[in-house]
């Protein structure tokens, strides 16, 4: 490894002097031990570091095990996503309940997985004239929850059951 010897200034910070030399300066991931370029890494100080690609990954695993603070965030965003469109706030710990006591899907009925965790749902969507109240908040898994995008609960339960009943036919019935 050759590096040029480059006067840095002493406004320049750490991180932007691995920047000017990344092209030549590999690191090593203490967690999965690959050899990435400087860049890979955040402008830690020390010697033993994570790659972003890690820390992201113990980010993503510390979250889902959390099921206080998955809840709480959720409500969070549906409570920012409501206040765009001017509906009151609904109450961050009756959401972080109804998201905890869940047992199924409402529309699918499947178990909550690591896969396919729980998410808030509006019955009718905000963007169709739904409401923030609980009436209208129901829990979903994530499959659901994308499926249904901006349908209604009748419109979206009417395509579950289309969607079942081709999936039923055996193969001499669907081909009469």
């Amino acid at each position: 490894m050759v590096f040029d010897l480059v006067p840095f200034s002493p406004n320049e910070l750490p991180s932007q002097i691995l920047l000017r030399h990344a092209e030549v300066l590999m690191l090593t991931c203490h967690k999965c031990g690959a050899q990435k370029p400087a860049t890979d890494f955040p402008p830690y100080h020390g010697y033993r570091r994570p790659c972003r690609t890690c820390i992201n990954a113990a980010s993503r695993e510390r979250y889902a095990k959390n099921d206080h603070r998955r809840a709480r965030h959720i409500a969070i965003m549906a409570n920012q996503r409501a206040a765009k469109l001017g509906h009151p706030p609904v109450d961050i710990y009756v959401v972080e309940r109804m998201l905890r006591e869940a047992t199924h899907c409402e529309y699918c009925g499947c178990a909550e997985t690591p896969e396919n965790p729980f998410g808030l749902e509006h019955r009718q969507p905000l963007g169709r004239g739904g409401t923030q109240e609980l009436s209208n908040l129901t829990v979903a898994c994530q499959r659901c929850n994308f499926a249904k995008h901006t349908s209604s609960e009748a419109e979206y339960c009417m395509w579950l059951r289309g969607i079942a009943e081709r999936f039923s036919l055996s193969p001499a019935e669907a081909g009469a």
